[in-house]
């Protein structure tokens, strides 16, 4: 009987996994400490809910403006031509302490018209106040 010296059996075909656990678990540290820092974010100050509620009811010396469908131009009660906004305006704005001039404008008017009363209630010397829930004009 004789004895060999490192077998007999031939190459060995087996996977040396080892390489392969060395590198996963780098990656993963690499992914571990990466994540934190792709969550930033921004510190923000979140207004409080207003706990007064508002009132919905216009008073009597609130001035409405409003552009309907057709693109006639009311103040309140009144129509007035595209001409005579301005010195309409002023006319109403000047003796007043509150130059507010609520705006509400129709989603067909031409973009062109709302932004000329608009310029024509600040040159009037009033503030515009966009109104978000629809008033009907003539009221």
């Amino acid at each position: 009987m004789s004895m060999q010296v490192g077998g007999s059996k031939g190459p060995n075909a087996d996977i040396n996994v080892t390489p392969l656990i060395d590198i996963v678990l780098v990656l993963l540290i690499i992914f571990m400490v990466l994540t934190p820092m792709v969550q930033c974010g921004y510190d923000l100050s979140i207004p409080e809910k207003a706990t007064a509620e508002m009132t919905t009811a216009a008073t009597a010396d609130q001035l409405v403006l409003i552009i309907d469908k057709s693109g006639q131009i009311w103040i309140n009660k009144d129509t007035v031509s595209d001409d005579a906004v301005r010195a309409k305006l002023e006319e109403i704005l000047q003796p007043r302490k509150e130059k507010m001039v609520f705006f509400q404008c129709d989603d067909a008017v031409v973009y062109q018209k709302a932004i000329m009363v608009m310029d024509a209630v600040r040159a009037a010397g009033g503030m515009v106040g966009l109104v978000t829930t629809e008033i009907k004009p003539g009221t």
